[in-house]
């Protein structure tokens, strides 16, 4: 295989919004890399991060785009009942940007 020099792959991380319109519960299915990963984790895995052969850009955090609410769907960050992530990545650990809620009709 040869070598490609140069050579920018784009990969993106999607993010999934559930809701159940009936209960008017929200789920999100994984997270994506965090905007501020470099902030975000311990020392050891920003080393592995950063010697690794890509780099990782990214323009916002899913919760930044909730907020934002650029498609009307109305549901921001505090909305969110769950989050359920698909498989370990290098960038699963808890957000902050998510408060913990606790719900007693919905425990």
């Amino acid at each position: 295989m040869p070598l490609l020099i140069n050579h920018q792959v784009n990969c993106p991380a999607y993010s999934f919004l559930i809701t159940n319109h009936t209960t008017k519960r929200h789920i999100l299915f994984d997270l994506g890399v965090r905007k501020n990963w470099q902030k975000s984790y311990p020392q050891w895995l920003l080393d592995k991060i950063k010697s690794a052969p890509f780099d990782v850009e990214v323009e916002k955090d899913v919760a930044e785009i909730l907020d934002e609410d650029t498609t009307g769907v109305n549901v921001k960050r505090g909305d969110i009942d769950t989050v359920v992530w698909s498989h370990h990545h290098w960038y699963v650990i808890r957000p902050p940007e998510f408060p913990v809620r606790h719900d007693p009709e919905h425990p």
